[in-house]
């Protein structure tokens, strides 16, 4: 792609969007996609951190409509931002051009009239990364559950525990204050219920 307006391309895969992206011509040096979407929430939520050698990705906790209408039929809008190092600092892009998919089952409406918020389990990668020496951790909650976040050094030695108490499902954001650390590679382990995920980070003093 020449134009940084047409970035993101529209398909699907099954029942499901699958959204085709494309790093923008005039930013060089992008580490990391982050995908947004927009389904019966007021605002754009990011759900997924797409590395830069895949150029899709298919989201399965949406289902395209097709046939005669239904009543909970919404719209699903999506967009991406770019991580990327200019002068030894991690900034991120505005966003690319909206992609909508017109025709998307919704999550209903509950007996109050308020929309129903529908989540999974999910851990993002830390922003900034590579940081100093802060950095904040993003995850979902599919369910209430017991709730251990931890960060391991690359021999596996665990050096803090940055959650580990109940939690409601929905999002959650904590920070991470490494000024005690060396620089270098360390792991973030989030574990709930069956549900276990572990991301890399990079602290560079």
């Amino acid at each position: 792609t020449d134009r940084w307006d047409r970035s993101v391309f529209k398909s699907r895969e099954g029942d499901h969007p699958k959204l085709l992206i494309f790093l923008p011509p005039n930013i060089t040096n992008v580490i990391e996609i982050d995908l947004y979407r927009k389904k019966d929430t007021p605002n754009f939520q990011i759900i997924a951190t797409i590395p830069v050698d895949s150029n899709e990705y298919t989201d399965t906790t949406v289902t395209i409509i097709t046939g005669g209408h239904q009543s909970n039929e919404t719209l699903a809008k999506y967009y991406a931002k770019y991580k990327y190092v200019e002068e030894s600092k991690t900034l991120i892009s505005s966003p690319s051009d909206t992609i909508t998919y017109n025709r998307v089952e919704g999550n209903g409406i509950s007996k109050k009239g308020e929309m129903r918020e529908v989540y999974s389990y999910n851990l993002r990668q830390n922003y900034p990364n590579p940081f100093n020496p802060s950095t904040t951790i993003s995850y979902s909650l599919k369910e209430d559950g017991i709730v251990e976040l931890k960060v391991y050094d690359i021999l596996g030695r665990e050096v803090k525990t940055l959650v580990n108490e109940r939690e409601t499902k929905g999002s959650h954001t904590v920070s991470f204050n490494a000024a005690e650390l060396a620089s270098g590679v360390y792991f973030y382990k989030l574990k709930v219920n069956d549900y276990v995920a572990v991301k890399k980070m990079l602290l560079i003093k």
